[in-house]
């Protein structure tokens, strides 16, 4: 709730110091991730044997059609994630994990750009069929829930924690 409530802050100056350092985002070096990369690779040998599905969608694409790969989470949500940087591990790491990772049609792509899957659906759910909306959804649930199991497992076994708790 930092950043969102006037009263909530950091304890640890520290923390706070790492958010307010954490750099720029950096579309390149998300997008030049080995995760990707080799994501991108297993969508591209599917797409060429024909066996590629838009998991969103559920539709076939074909060979000669185009296809994205989307971050189900922003990459860009991740990198400005307090709890992500308090946990202390890679934006990229986390945004290239499989389960964070879709292959889909360049327009949902491309028009969901950095939005969550809840604020795309408000604005362009009548493209989709009732099914469809339902998948994406469940995609982007079970990406949070593992993302937010990686960030709380790394920030809560963490000496760090500890260390903070006991101050």
């Amino acid at each position: 709730k930092i950043g969102r409530k006037k009263k909530m802050t950091y304890k640890n100056m520290n923390n706070q110091a790492a958010y307010d350092n954490r750099g720029e985002y950096d579309s390149n070096s998300y997008h030049s991730h080995f995760g990707y990369k080799e994501k991108n690779a297993e969508v591209s040998s599917a797409k060429k044997d024909g066996k590629l599905i838009d998991e969103y969608t559920g539709e076939r694409i074909q060979g000669n059609e185009k296809s994205d790969l989307d971050h189900i989470i922003s990459a860009k949500e991740i990198h400005d994630d307090r709890g992500r940087v308090l946990s202390g591990v890679r934006g990229e790491d986390l945004a290239n994990s499989s389960e964070n990772l879709s292959p889909t049609n360049p327009r949902t792509n491309r028009t969901k750009k950095a939005s969550s899957m809840k604020e795309f659906l408000e604005k362009y759910g009548d493209e989709y069929t009732d099914e469809q909306k339902k998948a994406m959804l469940a995609k982007d649930s079970y990406a949070r829930k593992s993302y937010e199991a990686k960030i709380n497992r790394a920030y809560y076994t963490s000496k760090q924690f500890r260390n903070d708790t006991l101050k």
